[in-house]
């Protein structure tokens, strides 16, 4: 049945799951903070069971196959698009944008979203970048617009072909209110966390992916501790738990351990930053905006992390270095683990967060992007 709520639009939203991750809590805010405006209704492709909040979005699930090719995914798409009759539909990356060319000529405007930058021919599936590949085409037929997270995922899409006249920005953002930094806070997590006070805390809040260069990350752990002896390393994110025996692996051959925690997924992203000294970032490839700088800048972090995505032009990461150079990783761990964080500058980068990368900022931009594709002539936009 059609998911209306007191005659609201209702936005369908697709997207491949709902697991831990950046486009993923994205959806989640959108969805929770816009329910004044907006009925929503999410379709995840996969089965995964969610992570994030969705507060009151319907949801249902297509069941694809994760691994194999499954036509019959895309007729059980269709029906449970025509089912909730939507008034718009916003398909979250690659996957789920792929799928929206087969539900063209229903008369809704189309909102593809795109929440990274460049794929590895190495470590990146290859239909993953077949369905990319392909995406370049469809982008002038299939989505009326095309949000990106940061400028350097417009740049990088529009430079293999994109169309570019259909490009919005619409820049990442937190939820400020439930980032800060506290001293109470900090004492009780680090507590815990069984973290002893001359502790120095390294975060890093990612998945356990090639993508997230966990390699680079532990080789310059490893090298730091040359100049940091108490150093831990906290590692949170999905994969990122002792069941995980090749991660347990690769901590064995570094020798850490013994200062490592290994977190797995955690809601307490605030309790975990305040426990921290330092958020480090060591991906390879692909990102855009990550969150977490966002979130480690709201509490007040020094930031270390490798050149990517639009990191090194927001003023939010105090080092930039090279990625898979663990070396050059190390030596600016080093750097900011032995040395007083200036509160002038923390709370500037505080700051920047609010005024630049709020959550409200970015929300205001998904409504007005969501507005003018209602207000649009046959779910068509004028180009």
């Amino acid at each position: 049945m059609p998911s209306l709520t007191a005659g609201k639009k209702t936005i369908l939203h697709i997207i491949p799951s709902l697991r831990q991750g950046g486009a993923e809590k994205i959806l989640s805010t959108v969805v929770t903070q816009t329910t004044e405006a907006y009925a929503h209704h999410i379709v995840t492709l996969l089965d995964d069971p969610p992570f994030f909040d969705l507060g009151a979005a319907d949801l249902s699930r297509v069941s694809m196959h994760r691994s194999q090719l499954d036509i019959g995914a895309i007729g059980r798409l269709a029906r449970a698009v025509d089912q909730v009759r939507p008034a718009l539909i916003h398909t979250w990356m690659y996957h789920a944008n792929f799928l929206s060319m087969f539900l063209l000529g229903r008369a809704v405007p189309i909102l593809w979203s795109i929440h990274n930058t460049n794929l590895s021919k190495t470590h990146s599936r290859f239909r993953t970048r077949c369905i990319n590949a392909a995406g370049v085409g469809l982008s002038y037929f299939v989505p009326d617009l095309i949000a990106y997270c940061s400028k350097s995922a417009k740049d990088v899409h529009e430079g293999i072909g994109y169309a570019s006249r259909k490009s919005r920005l619409i820049e990442n953002g937190v939820a400020v209110s439930d980032l800060f930094p506290d001293r109470a806070l900090r004492q009780t997590s680090r507590r815990g966390l069984a973290l002893a006070d001359t502790d120095v805390v390294v975060c890093s809040l990612a998945r356990f992916d090639p993508q997230k260069d966990h390699d680079t990350l532990l080789d310059a752990i490893a090298r730091s501790r040359v100049n940091v002896p108490h150093l831990r390393l906290l590692l949170v994110g999905s994969g990122c738990e002792p069941q995980n025996q090749p991660l347990v692996d690769a901590l064995r051959r570094s020798g850490l351990m013994d200062c490592t925690l290994l977190l797995g997924e955690r809601r307490d992203i605030n309790g975990i930053l305040n426990a921290s000294d330092l958020l480090v970032v060591s991906s390879a490839f692909g990102e855009a905006m990550p969150l977490a700088v966002l979130e480690a800048a709201a509490v007040g972090l020094p930031v270390v992390s490798t050149a990517i995505g639009d990191i090194a032009g927001l003023n939010l990461a105090d080092a930039i270095v090279p990625v898979q150079e663990p070396a050059q990783l190390a030596n600016a761990i080093a750097a900011f683990a032995t040395k007083a964080y200036p509160a002038e500058t923390s709370a500037a980068k505080r700051r920047l967060v609010e005024s630049r990368f709020s959550a409200d900022r970015m929300l205001s931009s998904y409504d007005e992007t969501y507005r003018t594709l209602l207000a649009s002539t046959n779910g068509r936009v004028p180009g």
